[in-house]
C-alpha cells in the first residue's frame, strides 16, 4: 500500500532489527522547495516506490518519497510536511503504523519514538 496523507493505522511487530541511517534527516514543511539532483532510486527494485535526492533551504539533503513531491524541473514542492527521521527498532517490538508510502511505514512506539521503518521489516498483528 502505498498512502501519502496518513491512511493507515495497525499495530505491527519488528521481524527484523533495524537501525537508522541518517543521524540528521531532511525535513520539509508543505509547500517548501527542495533542490533535485536527478538522482531517483526504486525502493526494493518497486518502480511504483520511487524516491528522489533533494536537499531543502538549509541545505540538508535526502531522500524524498517521489509521490510527496510536485516536480518543477529541478525543484521538488513538498506536497505536506514531510520529516525523513528513521526509527532504529529491534526485533519483537511491537509498533503503531500510521502512514505509509514507497515501502516504508510512519512508526510510533511511545511519545518520545517515532519514525519510518522498512515495510519489509514489519508484520501487521
Amino acid at each position: 500500500m502505498t498512502e501519502h496523507s496518513g491512511g493507515v493505522s495497525y499495530d505491527a511487530i519488528v521481524t527484523k532489527d533495524y537501525t537508522a541511517q541518517y543521524p540528521n534527516p531532511i525535513t520539509l514543511a508543505q509547500g517548501e522547495a527542495a533542490t533535485l539532483d536527478g538522482r531517483e532510486e526504486p525502493w526494493e527494485d518497486n518502480p511504483a516506490w520511487i524516491w528522489v535526492w533533494g536537499e531543502n533551504a538549509a541545505g540538508k539533503g535526502g531522500w524524498i518519497p517521489r509521490p510527496l513531491l510536485r516536480i518543477e524541473g529541478s525543484r521538488g514542492v513538498a506536497l505536506e510536511d514531510y520529516d525523513a527521521r528513521e526509527l532504529s527498532v529491534a526485533a519483537g517490538e511491537r509498533v503503531a503504523a500510521t502512514r505509509e508510502t514507497c515501502g516504508w511505514a510512519w512508526c510510533v512506539v511511545d511519545t518520545n519514538r517515532s519514525g519510518w521503518v522498512p515495510l519489509n521489516d514489519l508484520s501487521g498483528v
